[in-house]
């Protein structure tokens, strides 16, 4: 699904970004706390 995602926004000419949290709640919440922050 990555590949794909990543394919796809690079001929769109998107920012993407992937991040694995690795089942880590607290991980995942600093994660969207980052990108909110990033907009």
């Amino acid at each position: 699904m990555n590949r794909g995602a990543e394919s796809l926004q690079q001929k769109k000419g998107h920012k993407l970004v992937i991040f694995n949290a690795n089942n880590d709640p607290a991980a995942q919440n600093n994660a969207i706390e980052t990108y909110i922050q990033q907009g």
